[in-house]
């Protein structure tokens, strides 16, 4: 016989049903979390992958998928999604990243469903509010790219897995509403097959019953057939290679830690989340998860699969990473929901008054959930209060803009970049009447430096280093400089997290 629902012990008689109640709660939640998302949401210029996202979504679309397929490392959904929000309101800051928070808040109800179905009430209840305070969340709400979408995905594609089943007989609504989500899932992210391989170890451990094998086949199959025009494009991608070094014990230590999996080396770890989430781990989260998980002891299946939704996908990353170069910096934001439903799960026992026998544990619970508490307000305050920034381009794009104006009538602007991402990136906030940069040091490039005096400008950042075609061409272009008897450094700055640097040279034949 098929397992199915837990039933909820009766609940007292309000004026206000119970059910409406916790609905009111998770309304209030979600303005509060929203709230808290749209603080400082238009400040920060945009960074590389956000200018491409904009970039993408405003091609016609043939062009952008053209352009996806070719150059991109991520599937067609969010830019399909982003690409109605500048048609209809404009690309300001604010707009751009709205579309990201209103998805990342949007988990906020899923997340409560499966932690009070795998862990209970309260345990819910800590679990959202945790979610609604998270910085880690926060942090990726604010960006214009596919995380939040993901991560809401990947929560609903999961909590649908769990009760299609459970379920005795699942309704037509359940079967659509995990294909949907688990196909938006494939749509979102590249690395999102990796929670797909999950869903199947879930099965293969809790769920290995010949009724439900055709059962998960059935809506397998369905799903994998609707991701099936995009396979090509993600065979293609996932056989390309990128720069990202192979992560050591203390840098997967650290992934783990911080749900980035295996690629905090990213372009010199701009987006190393050490400062928002290892304190948590190690002073707070730590405790909480322990008694979280120990609580769960009754509930064997339901705290196997948290366990598989947490730290399968990245194990597989991981693993991967060590034979390829794999693109993971940012993707696991949604290994945080089952590790919420943990901590809140630490809870669940409490009672009051406390009792002699159950001090020791429950004033340990409490202090764990105080300093938590703490250290969620300080992180959280750390990065709404701007000590978590991206590279500043605009204000990269407006210094390159003066040096270059600077130059004299009739003298050669010339504005070079050695890094390795589009030239699109770079002109984003470049204002009119700058050259256009020019990517490394073409043979035109150079032609247009010898033709007359003036002035040139490069950009750099750690990736010149890593990447070999811009690392070459900078030193070529070195190696010229070197060589016009009169040159002066006019500008030198690197800005914020030194991952990208402007420098300007005036030189004379």
């Amino acid at each position: 016989m098929l397992a199915t629902e837990t039933t909820l012990p009766d609940r007292p008689k309000n004026l206000i049903r119970p059910d409406v109640l916790s609905w009111l709660g998770l309304v209030g939640l979600a303005l509060l979390g929203l709230g808290v998302r749209l603080i400082n949401l238009a400040e920060p210029s945009l960074w590389h992958d956000e200018i491409w996202s904009v970039y993408i979504s405003k091609l016609p679309l043939a062009e952008s998928f053209a352009v996806m397929q070719a150059g991109d490392l991520q599937p067609p959904l969010y830019y399909l999604l982003l690409r109605p929000v500048i048609a209809l309101f404009g690309e300001s800051h604010f707009i751009l990243r709205l579309l990201s928070v209103v998805l990342g808040i949007m988990a906020l109800p899923p997340l409560f469903l499966m932690a009070r179905r795998f862990a209970g009430e309260r345990a819910a209840w800590v679990a959202v509010v945790l979610f609604t305070f998270s910085s880690l969340n926060v942090v990726f709400s604010q960006m214009v790219r596919m995380y939040t979408l993901l991560a809401l995905a990947v929560l609903l594609s999961y909590y649908l897995f769990w009760q299609l089943m459970t379920v005795e007989k699942p309704g037509w609504k359940l079967w659509l509403g995990y294909i949907c989500a688990t196909i938006a899932m494939l749509y979102s992210q590249n690395l999102a097959v990796l929670y797909l391989t999950g869903q199947g170890l879930a099965w293969l451990l809790l769920f290995r019953r010949k009724p439900l094998f055709f059962r998960a086949v059935l809506a397998w199959g369905i799903t994998l057939l609707g991701w099936l025009p995009y396979l090509s494009t993600f065979l293609q991608q996932a056989g390309g290679n990128t720069y990202f070094p192979k992560p050591g014990f203390l840098f997967l230590l650290d992934s783990y830690l911080a749900f980035g999996a295996a690629d905090r080396a990213h372009n010199g770890q701009p987006f190393s989340l050490l400062p928002i989430q290892q304190p948590y781990l190690f002073l707070g989260l730590g405790l909480l998860a322990w008694f979280g998980w120990r609580n769960l002891a009754a509930r064997p299946r339901e705290r196997l699969y948290l366990l598989i939704f947490w730290l399968v996908p990245l194990a597989l990353c991981w693993l991967i990473s060590q034979f390829k170069s794999v693109y993971a910096d940012r993707a696991f934001l949604a290994s945080a929901f089952p590790f919420l439903i943990i901590l809140g799960a630490a809870f669940s026992t409490l009672t009051w008054p406390v009792t002699r026998p159950r001090l020791p544990r429950s004033m340990t619970v409490l202090a764990a959930g105080f300093l938590t508490a703490v250290l969620t307000l300080w992180s959280l305050g750390s990065i709404l209060g701007g000590n978590y920034v991206h590279n500043d381009l605009r204000g990269l794009a407006l210094d390159a803009s003066r040096e270059l104006r600077s130059a004299g009538d009739g003298q050669a602007r010339v504005l070079l970049q050695f890094n390795g991402n589009s030239p699109v990136i770079f002109d984003y906030y470049s204002p009119p009447g700058t050259p256009p940069n020019r990517l490394n040091f073409s043979a035109e490039s150079q032609a247009m430096l010898d033709s007359q005096p003036g002035r040139v400008c490069a950009i750099t950042s750690d990736a010149t280093e890593l990447l070999d075609v811009p690392r070459q061409s900078f030193q070529r272009f070195k190696t010229w400089l070197a060589s016009q008897p009169t040159q002066r450094l006019v500008w030198d700055k690197q800005y914020p997290e030194e991952t990208l640097q402007l420098q300007c040279w005036e030189y004379r034949r």
